[in-house]
């Protein structure tokens, strides 16, 4: 490299250890140096996709290690929701209903603060709103 101020040390440190290898032609030595600056190339463009990979990583550590469920994983979990829970959300838009009218299938509803109960009636929980929106209700 032009400008660069050559490393005579490794210079004469790779020189020998050719020689030590029995290869002492000039040309050899030019094949040989090109072929290890080749091997190093492949290995910087594999931690380069390590580096990618442990990005990525990280940034699903981040959504899990949250307190509060991101906004990406709810999604997923309201589009589990079975379609009488999805109805029973929509119904939840305009009153609250009668917790006797649904008996079954709550849990998930309760577990993902979209109702609580309350003295016999379901209300919108805390992230109902959100549920709403994602949900186009």
């Amino acid at each position: 490299m032009k400008g660069k101020k050559k490393n005579f040390e490794f210079i004469n440190s790779f020189l020998k250890e050719s020689i030590d290898m029995g290869i002492s032609d000039s040309d050899d030595i030019l094949l040989r140096a090109k072929n290890s600056i080749s091997i190093i190339d492949s290995k910087l463009k594999e931690i380069d996709k390590l580096k990618i990979m442990r990005s990525n990583l990280s940034d699903i550590l981040d959504i899990f290690d949250n307190k509060s469920i991101s906004k990406e994983i709810k999604y997923l979990d309201y589009l589990k929701l079975s379609k009488s829970n999805k109805d029973l959300c929509y119904q939840l838009k305009l009153n609250p209903i009668k917790f006797s009218d649904y008996l079954d299938n709550l849990d998930d509803l309760i577990r993902l603060n979209l109702i609580t109960v309350f003295n016999g009636y379901i209300f919108k929980g805390k992230e109902y709103d959100l549920f709403a929106k994602e949900m186009r209700f």
